[in-house]
């Protein structure tokens, strides 16, 4: 990604902060370890209970949600003081956005040194991170603006969700593990530090106790024209996230295989004793909820109650209108192929409007109708959130962005599936166009019935999301009592 400057840490900053690395993975890994056992014995707990009729009835997509890998120029506002330099940027299919300079991509003969761009920029790009340097590129025309914004959006938020959308039990495990290190640190709320892989989320993590500290022992340090001290602020800050999010990294990997083996071996020792240990955690919740049942009712009562049904509305509305435009998309998607197959397409034609449809889920242009309604929401479900201590708006997005997209893949795959069932060569055009409107209205059924269950489920674990941090905070007294 070009040359990188020299790190503003001295020796003795790199090790104070590999030592604050190590206190949190010692102070973290054994609540990771516990919840590790508690995600086990509630994955087997599901699987011995009553098992429900399944309630989806769109088929599930095979196709994981991906970053469309997006690359071409660039200028980017770099180096002090900023200047404009031409680079060529990438966004990885992970979700990394890399750049070079143009000496990097283009052959190794001898060039001239990239030239400065002096003129003012008019489509501008901006990158925002909490702990890191911002990062500021322009693009040449609007039309390339917008389709770098799409695509960096759409990267942010499947890197952003990569942990909320795993259903493995050491996802689970870790984020309920990142809540408890959190609130015996006393922090109940809850925010967007949960946003990243698990090595980024630690690295979040550490970065909010450290960051005071430094902020008091640096800044008044710093001397020069309030630029220069901003310039160096964010170097510095820049960093420490370096150097903090390496040795999370390394401190997981590490971990990784005593994780592995103790998956394994809780599974074979929990299984056996399962019954036992769910009766025993029955009369612990049993216990602790009458110790806590009068306090509960009291706090819900005077401080949840009142701002409950506005928050339900609005998160009842941000959902319904997100998943409405789901829905136009689709019907407007399936009535496009009928249309097709009657206006007797070439074969390869036909081909290209299936593959078109069946990348719908994937196309930021096009699902951005559905995410902007989500986008618009933030501000209203913010302020009603806030006083409850909850400042995680940005992951609530997300995650209705998230719903749409796997509600628009599981409906193009379950249409797909349907149509190449019904249709054969012994139809013509219009009895297969027939066919496709009588799977349009199935697909549409079945697209009503999943989305209403997937919207009363969104509203019920984000009210919980806002609510509880809050709650708990209020009965950690009590709490502390029974235990």
């Amino acid at each position: 990604m070009g040359g990188q400057p020299s790190s503003p840490l001295d020796k003795q900053q790199q090790q104070h902060l590999r030592g604050q690395v190590d206190i949190l993975l010692r102070n973290f890994l054994p609540c990771y370890r516990g919840q590790l056992a508690a995600s086990v014995l509630r994955k087997i707990s599901i699987e011995l209970g009553p098992q429900e009729p399944v309630g989806c009835q769109l088929l599930q997509s095979k196709k994981l949600p991906r970053v469309r890998e997006h690359r071409g120029p660039l200028t980017q506002l770099q180096g002090h003081p900023p200047q404009w330099q031409p680079i060529f940027c990438v966004l990885r299919g992970d979700g990394r956005l890399e750049w070079f300079s143009h000496r990097e991509v283009r052959d190794h003969a001898q060039e001239e040194p990239d030239t400065l761009l002096e003129m003012p920029v008019s489509f501008p790009l901006f990158l925002q991170h909490p702990f890191r340097r911002h990062l500021c590129f322009s693009a040449a025309t609007g039309e390339m603006q917008r389709a770098w914004r799409l695509a960096l959006q759409g990267g942010i938020r499947l890197r952003g969700t990569v942990l909320q959308r795993s259903q493995a039990p050491a996802a689970r495990a870790f984020l309920d593990a990142i809540r408890l290190y959190r609130q015996q640190q006393g922090h109940f709320g809850d925010d967007n530090v949960t946003l990243g892989s698990d090595a980024e989320v630690l690295t979040a993590v550490l970065m909010q106790e450290l960051q005071p500290a430094l902020r008091a022992q640096t800044l008044p340090s710093l001397r020069g024209a309030p630029r220069a001290r901003a310039w160096a602020w964010t170097k510095l800050l820049d960093a420490v996230h370096a150097a903090v999010l390496a040795g999370a990294s390394a401190g997981l990997r590490a971990f990784q295989p005593e994780k592995d083996e103790l998956l394994v071996g809780l599974e074979k020792t929990i299984r056996p004793d399962a019954d036992q240990m769910l009766r025993l955690r029955a009369r612990v919740a049993g216990r602790l909820r009458a110790a806590v049942q009068g306090p509960l009712d009291s706090c819900l009562h005077r401080k949840v109650d009142a701002q409950l049904p506005r928050l339900t509305q609005t998160l009842l509305s941000t959902v319904e209108a997100e998943l409405a435009a789901v829905q136009t998309l689709l019907t407007q998607g399936m009535g496009r192929l009928s249309r097709h197959l009657r206006g007797s397409p070439s074969g390869t034609q036909l081909r290209k409007e299936v593959y078109s449809f069946g990348e719908m889920p994937w196309d930021p242009e096009l699902m951005q109708i559905c995410y902007r309604e989500a986008e618009q929401s933030q501000g209203r479900l913010g302020q009603l959130a806030a006083p409850f201590g909850f400042f995680g708006t940005q992951s609530l997005v997300f995650g209705a962005q998230d719903l749409a997209q796997q509600l628009m893949a599981d409906a193009v795959a379950t249409f797909l599936q349907l149509a190449d069932q019904c249709l054969t060569t012994a139809l013509d055009r219009d009895q297969a166009a027939q066919q496709l409107e009588k799977v349009r209205g199935r697909v549409l059924k079945k697209f009503q019935s999943d989305s209403g269950s997937a919207r009363r489920q969104f509203i019920h674990g984000w009210l919980l999301g806002i609510f509880l941090p809050f709650v708990l905070s209020q009965l950690e007294p009590s709490c502390k009592a029974v235990s």
